[in-house]
């Protein structure tokens, strides 16, 4: 699904654990009886995409010996 979701040029993301808290809310939004349980949700828009390629950082900024923060 969500290859088709980026094949038809739209966005989403797999939403499942974090959902449990507001589970009883999503049901009575989207009107899914009391008896059944949502197991996932694929939410679907359109995103918004920064043109800008992302600057890789050098080696000497992201790799740690030992400890964090020992260079």
């Amino acid at each position: 699904m969500l290859l088709a979701i980026e094949a038809l040029g739209y966005g989403s993301r797999w939403i499942e654990g974090t959902l449990a808290p507001k589970e009883g809310w999503a049901k009575g939004v989207l009107g899914v009886p009391d008896g059944k349980r949502l197991v996932i949700m694929l939410p679907i828009g359109k995103g918004v995409y920064n043109d800008q390629p992302k600057q890789k950082r050098s080696l000497d900024e992201v790799l740690y010996w030992e400890r964090y923060g020992q260079r």
